[in-house]
């Protein structure tokens, strides 16, 4: 009797998305950064420096940080994914 080979199991995928105003963003994780990528292909990174996490949302560029953090990194902050 011939033993039967196995096909290997399809590698399993995992995605975090992130809802926002009724906008799903994909979250991507690069090292301690993450990257939101929303279905049209924009992407917004938010990064650790030397002042904290930041996000380079059009929002978070031009309003400046004495208007508090943007959507995006607050809504990580309150996941749990990121520390201010």
């Amino acid at each position: 009797m011939k033993p039967t080979q196995e096909t290997p199991p399809e590698p399993t995928a995992a995605a975090l998305i992130l809802r926002l105003g009724g906008v799903d963003y994909r979250l991507i994780r690069v090292g301690r950064d993450w990257l939101l990528r929303k279905p049209d292909g924009s992407t917004y990174a938010i990064a650790r420096t030397r002042s904290g996490m930041t996000c380079d949302c059009p929002r978070a560029r031009y309003a400046g940080s004495g208007s508090g953090p943007c959507k995006h990194l607050t809504a990580l902050q309150a996941l749990g994914l990121c520390r201010g």
